[in-house]
């Protein structure tokens, strides 16, 4: 039996397959992301895992894809804490980008992009999957995600730039001060996972035109960023994916329109279509 983990940094869905591609299980845990979360805490939580301690020794091959398998390096921090839980197993672990790329590809070469907590983009050709522009992560970079549209709320709030109404209801809800958001994005772990837990109280306002504004020209930067980046990108369809992505469709659809970007799909997880990708292009060879 295999094992599928698609992992964003909030959370990670895993699928239970045979080598058709047929689905037995699906369980959820937290995110993993090396840049995070060392060898022994990912060990520690899929100890806490029950589903995970029920499989782990039925399991032949897991195919992890993580945000932050960026590198020999970050990929090694993951593969220590699987090759330890999963005794039994094969273990292969690879990028998030690599999981957007074949869960977007029909035959076709695609941008892929993900928008969720973080976002980055690849360039999928049906061989290599290959990134232009790195991911800086939510502090430089990840334009477009939960961590860059809640920091700039919050940015806004400390700053008091916000409409009134907007402004009065983030005070009143959260009744958060200047120091105490200083203290938990500088001073405290997971600092992107506190920034896009904003993101609830920004949907309720998506229609505001100060958020809608400002989800449109988030995306929008993301796309002269991270897609316009590659010198084909007027002749490739993109595609996109992520919990962001599908619940600011709209706004997501406007930013493209003005960018002339050629919209493929806009998919919530990519999960079915890499167990497709999987059964048709990686399993057979095993």
């Amino acid at each position: 039996m295999y094992l599928i983990a698609d992992s964003g940094s909030t959370t990670c869905k895993w699928i239970l397959v045979n080598a058709k591609g047929d689905k037995f299980e699906e369980f959820s845990t937290m995110g993993f992301n090396p840049f995070f979360h060392s060898t022994e805490f990912i060990k520690g939580e899929l100890w806490e895992s029950d589903d995970a301690l029920r499989l782990k020794d039925e399991i032949t091959h897991v195919f992890f894809y993580g945000a932050g398998c960026s590198s020999k390096k970050y990929i090694k921090i993951v593969e220590d804490a699987f090759v330890d839980f999963f005794s039994k197993a094969i273990v292969s672990i690879d990028h998030d980008l690599v999981s957007s790329a074949y869960s977007t590809y029909f035959g076709k070469p695609v941008i892929s992009c993900i928008l969720d907590t973080g976002s980055n983009s690849s360039y999928f050709d049906g061989e290599r999957v290959s990134e232009e522009i790195p991911s800086l992560a939510y502090i430089l970079g990840d334009e477009g995600s939960a961590s860059h549209f809640a920091k700039q709320l919050v940015k806004e709030f400390c700053y008091k730039r916000l409409p009134d109404d907007i402004w009065e209801a983030f005070n009143s809800e959260y009744k958060l001060s200047d120091k105490d958001i200083i203290y938990k994005v500088y001073s405290e772990p997971n600092a992107n996972l506190f920034l896009a837990g904003f993101m609830p109280f920004i949907a309720r306002f998506k229609d505001h035109p100060h958020i809608h504004n400002s989800l449109v020209n988030g995306f929008r930067e993301f796309i002269d960023i991270h897609v316009k980046c590659f010198s084909n990108w007027k002749d490739v369809e993109v595609s996109f994916i992520g919990e962001i992505a599908v619940n600011y469709k709209s706004h997501l659809v406007e930013a493209c329109s003005k960018e002339r970007i050629t919209l493929k799909s806009i998919v919530e997880s990519p999960i079915d279509n890499l167990i497709a990708y999987h059964s048709k292009y990686i399993f057979p060879f095993l």
